[in-house]
């Protein structure tokens, strides 16, 4: 039986603060316990740094704020209550909404396949939320757009306004396996295809960006029934990508 401090969780969400500013702290009152029992023994314990948050780019206002407001005290809140059970949560930018993001700091129009634009203001308190909060974010630069230099112009975006301390890793690929049916790529794209854009992008962000920064990911959907099979053969493969960008 695992004894778990849930009421964190649901009493940040209740506290009020002006944007910018520090919520108030949860009295001792406010935690409480919940027993949960499962049928199969602990194989092991789950250690820090094992929660994640995910954010789509299109809503990144909505949960951490904007300027000139700042960020979202209540979020930050959040966040710092769950370190204390168990270490700074992950913050991850990502999503499919990522397949469809690219870094615009000048207001450029958006190209044909991109629908939000990643901007230094939200870049600005998505790195005051992470400070405050003491929190690192995992980034996805746009990789389903198969467009290079898009994918390196985000990372280099993210990197600019983001310093280093703050960033876990790039998470190279969300949902690869679902480019080809969501028309992102031609018919005959396979896994061995993937490899070779991941393997780009690495080199190009080792290259122009950062060779410091992590390498995660990819993440991969498995959708259906139908598409099991294939989903899984992805998945298998995955392990083999994994690697950190070179260290200098």
């Amino acid at each position: 039986m695992r004894t778990l401090a849930a009421a964190p969780l649901l009493a940040s969400w209740s506290c009020s603060a002006a944007f910018g500013q520090e919520a108030p702290l949860l009295e001792p009152e406010d935690v409480i316990t919940v027993a949960v029992t499962s049928g199969m023994p602990a194989t092991a314990d789950i250690g820090a740094f094992c929660l994640e948050f995910s954010f789509h780019c299109g809503n990144l206002d909505a949960y951490m704020g904007a300027l000139p407001l700042g960020y979202n005290p209540v979020l930050v809140r959040l966040l710092k209550n769950l370190e204390v059970l168990q270490g700074p949560p992950l913050i991850r930018i990502g999503g499919g909404s990522v397949n469809a993001t690219w870094y615009n700091p000048d207001g450029f129009p958006r190209p044909a396949g991109i629908s939000y634009d990643l901007t230094p203001d939200y870049l600005d308190v998505v790195e005051d939320t992470l400070m405050a909060a003491g929190s690192s974010g995992i980034f996805c630069p746009n990789v389903g757009i198969d467009d290079l230099s898009v994918s390196e112009n985000m990372a280099s975006g993210i990197l600019t306004h983001i310093d280093q301390p703050w960033i876990a890793g790039f998470e190279v690929g969300n949902d690869p396996n679902r480019y080809e049916p969501n028309g992102r790529r031609s018919s005959d794209y396979d896994f061995d295809a993937f490899v070779d854009e991941f393997d780009a992008f690495l080199t190009a962000c080792e290259t122009n960006v950062s060779n410091v920064i992590p390498a995660l990911g990819p993440t991969f959907t498995m959708t259906s029934a139908e598409t099991v099979g294939e989903d899984e053969e992805w998945n298998a493969c995955a392990p083999g990508l994994l690697r950190s960008f070179k260290g200098g």
